[in-house]
């Protein structure tokens, strides 16, 4: 694949918040993990301490620290990681404002996808399972079958907590191509 600044250079790296294709000019490597230029961790700065009350005023009380109260991307890992074990989410990712991220709509379509592929091969086991003389054979596919597929979303739902992505075959390519073409 191509950079996606630089068409003419080769990508070898892929951004883990956006996913973008980048040559080797275009990435910047935090911590091991390759980001584009949009999407470089900032450093956390502390915030301005408040002016002090003025003299004989009460003190206010303390606030109670709000856990990613100033980043609204923390929950997105995690809605992202449980749109491939409950598919329904991955819907409500499309049809709300967190469809605005690249992020959560690839992962949102990777799910849908990934739910297409398990629907599939529940129907080819159960034509498999009716078929008279290989009935046998329907017993040792669907468990193997649904095992695997258990095991995949499970490494679908982790690799999608931690910002990276499980390349599978045809489900990924439709997944990125889709997530590109929901311009928002």
């Amino acid at each position: 694949m191509a950079c996606v600044n630089h068409a003419d250079r080769e990508s070898t790296a892929r951004c883990v918040t956006c996913a973008a294709e980048l040559c080797d000019e275009c990435r910047t490597e935090v911590d091991g993990k390759n980001y584009c230029a949009k999407d470089v961790p900032q450093p956390a700065t502390p915030p301005a301490p408040p002016p002090a009350p003025p003299a004989g005023a009460p003190a206010p009380p303390a606030a109670a620290p709000v856990a990613g109260a100033d980043d609204p991307s923390q929950e997105q890992p995690i809605m992202a990681a449980l749109s491939y074990i409950i598919w329904i989410i991955a819907v409500v990712i499309l049809c709300t404002d967190m469809k605005k991220s690249r992020y959560m709509r690839f992962h949102a379509f990777h799910a849908l996808f990934y739910l297409v592929a398990w629907i599939a091969f529940s129907i080819a086991a159960s034509i498999i399972s009716a078929l008279p003389g290989i009935q046998i054979l329907a017993l040792v596919i669907w468990p193997l079958g649904g095992l695997a597929l258990c095991i995949i979303g499970i490494v679908l739902a982790v690799k999608a907590y931690n910002k990276q992505e499980l390349e599978l075959p045809v489900i990924t390519k439709l997944a990125r191509e889709q997530a590109d073409k929901m311009r928002v």
